[in-house]
């Protein structure tokens, strides 16, 4: 398979594996489409399917979360259904309320770093790096703060930014290229899931 859009190996490379093994889809068939804005829909559905598409059922969905725009026809309702069964997405969250919002580097830090705890990965930080990310940068919470610097120290965003740059650009929306490769390498790095 050839995406006529991708222009860079190293988008390249994420998007191909990421593509044979199922976990996501392009646009069309000869674009992927790298340079949309990833979504939450979206991005929880990648982490459904690396997870193997496991058995879910709506009781987790908070109240009213249902509706004519998403129900169970929505492309994305089982990982949606199945992030918040998992608290990968929780009630309490006020970062995103819908399935279609776009998602931010702390936001796919967060989910990420949710997804590593539920598949058994450590996901401890340095205590004293924590304090001071937390101490510099008031507007994270702990748990944004703790999954930023755990993708940082696990080389799943360095590629894209180090560590100050990721923090300061914390609500920067990321592209599809973006999300393809932070998952890209949660899959090869700490799940050593293979080709």
């Amino acid at each position: 398979m050839v995406f006529t859009d991708i222009k860079s190996i190293f988008n390249q490379a994420s998007v191909l594996y990421m593509y044979r093994n199922g976990y996501v889809d392009p646009e069309s068939p000869d674009n992927f489409g790298g340079q949309s804005t990833a979504k939450l829909g979206e991005f929880v559905d990648v982490l459904y399917r690396i997870a193997g598409r496991p058995e879910t059922d709506n009781s987790a969905l908070p109240p009213d979360y249902e509706s004519r725009s998403f129900n169970a026809s929505y492309p994305y309702y089982d990982a949606v259904c199945w992030a918040y069964q998992t608290r990968i997405l929780r009630q309490s969250d006020l970062l995103y309320t819908g399935y279609d919002e776009k998602m931010d580097y702390r936001g796919a830090c967060m989910l990420i770093y949710r997804f590593a705890a539920l598949a058994g990965i450590n996901t401890n930080v340095d205590q004293s790096q924590l304090l001071q990310v937390m101490s510099d940068n008031s507007n994270l919470t702990r748990e944004a703060a703790k999954a930023m610097l755990w993708c940082n120290q696990k080389d799943i965003t360095s590629r894209d930014s180090n560590l100050d740059e990721l923090l300061d650009a914390y609500n920067t929306r990321i592209s599809r290229y973006q999300m393809t490769s932070f998952l890209f390498y949660l899959c090869t790095y700490e799940l050593n899931l293979g080709s």
